[in-house]
């Protein structure tokens, strides 16, 4: 009993996006659990654990925070009584979590549909709230944007009545990310703005960086591209203040950018730390679409050997983890135009074949076919 006010204390900060004073208790939890010699399927030792799978996940220490988390489950699956449930049910919850930034969406769901089916049955309202929103990103990671809609509304539906107002607002984030891939910015503006007020109620500090990224992606989508530009810049400064790894979305978003401008250098300083940085990490999904935003760089600069690297890793990446994203899509057409301008018709074939992989994924029929009209003119010894 004594450990569960330091435990809430602990996710508190977390909440809050407080990563080094969360750490710091979480030693503190660690030497208390020592101290009272509870063993590892203990429910206290489990909580341990999870809390502090979710403090490496939040660093961007993910193998390690997967490692927590299977180590939680195991210890904790079988527990009788409806604490050991709630505690199974967390550690189900943070290892689907951790599984989707590693890019393996096909153990995550199911760790995630697990944890909702005992959620439901003998969990809490909060928990069915986060494996609602958890699910909600792995629908749209894999193209699907209606299923991950409807989690997210089943997600703010959950929050709600648990009164969490931080899924809450990642509800209506995710919802604004699935107005934003249909192209209804208006919509995504609003949703973003719910979600910004809610995120702000809540004192979610990691929060407010999450809606700089994707305001940083409303305005790119409008052409504003300074805007854009001083968004993604805020946003990774708020994650690193923060001490989050979740600085990669927006530096990622911001390597984009700096290519759709033709900024090939500047986008190459950008991407190439940020590609070794995620790589380290074990973010799959990170990794391909790094290596795809470099395709178009590398022709540019004639680094033709580096284009054939990052295509194969992307190639492989993408096949293992199933992601599917519009921009991955954009970024391979750009590389498969630029090849293709400069003669590399073998190239020029591998960036396209990317791309439409990604349409295809995303169900966009009439990109797909753009590629397969570009592929086939490739084939006839057209390059453009």
């Amino acid at each position: 009993a004594a450990l569960a006010p330091l435990a809430a204390a602990i996710a508190g900060h977390l909440n809050g996006g407080e990563l080094r004073r969360a750490a710091s208790l979480l030693e503190r939890y660690d030497g208390a659990l020592s101290e009272l010699r509870r063993p590892a399927h203990h429910p206290a030792a489990v909580r341990g654990q999870v809390l502090a799978a979710r403090v490496a996940r939040l660093q961007g220490s993910l193998e390690r925070a997967s490692r927590l988390a299977l180590s939680a489950m195991i210890a904790s699956r079988g527990q009788q009584g409806a604490e050991g449930a709630q505690v199974y049910c967390d550690a189900l919850i943070e290892l689907g979590n951790s599984r989707i930034h590693l890019g393996e969406l096909s153990e995550a769901r199911g760790h995630l549909e697990e944890a909702l089916l005992l959620a439901r049955e003998q969990g809490t309202v909060e928990q069915v709230a986060l494996c609602r929103r958890h699910l909600s990103f792995v629908h749209l990671s894999e193209g699907d944007v209606e299923g991950a809609a409807e989690q997210a509304r089943e997600a703010i539906f959950a929050a709600e009545a648990g009164g969490d107002s931080a899924v809450v607002a990642q509800g209506y984030q995710i919802l604004s990310r699935c107005a934003l891939v249909r192209g209804r910015l208006d919509e995504a503006a609003f949703l973003l703005e719910e979600a910004r007020q809610r995120f702000h109620r809540a004192g979610a500090r990691w929060g407010g960086a999450t809606a700089m990224n994707s305001l940083g992606e409303i305005a790119r989508e409008r052409g504003l591209t300074e805007e854009a530009e001083r968004w993604y810049r805020e946003a990774a400064e708020r994650y690193e203040l923060i001490g989050s790894g979740d600085s990669v979305y927006p530096r990622i978003n911001l390597g984009l950018l700096l290519v759709e401008q033709e900024r090939w250098v500047e986008a190459l300083d950008v991407l190439r730390p940020l590609g070794e940085y995620v790589q380290r990490q074990g973010r799959g999904p990170m990794q391909a679409a790094v290596c795809v935003a470099m395709l178009p760089c590398l022709v540019q600069t004639g680094a033709f050997d580096d284009f054939d690297a990052e295509a194969e890793r992307a190639v492989r990446l993408l096949a293992e983890t199933g992601f599917v994203d519009a921009d991955i899509a954009r970024q391979a057409t750009l590389g498969g135009a630029a090849a293709a301008a400069k003669g590399e018709i073998a190239r020029a074939r591998v960036a396209l074949g990317i791309a439409r992989n990604q349409w295809a994924g995303l169900g966009s029929e009439p990109e797909m076919a753009e590629m397969d009209r570009q592929l086939a003119a490739l084939g006839s010894g057209a390059t453009s």
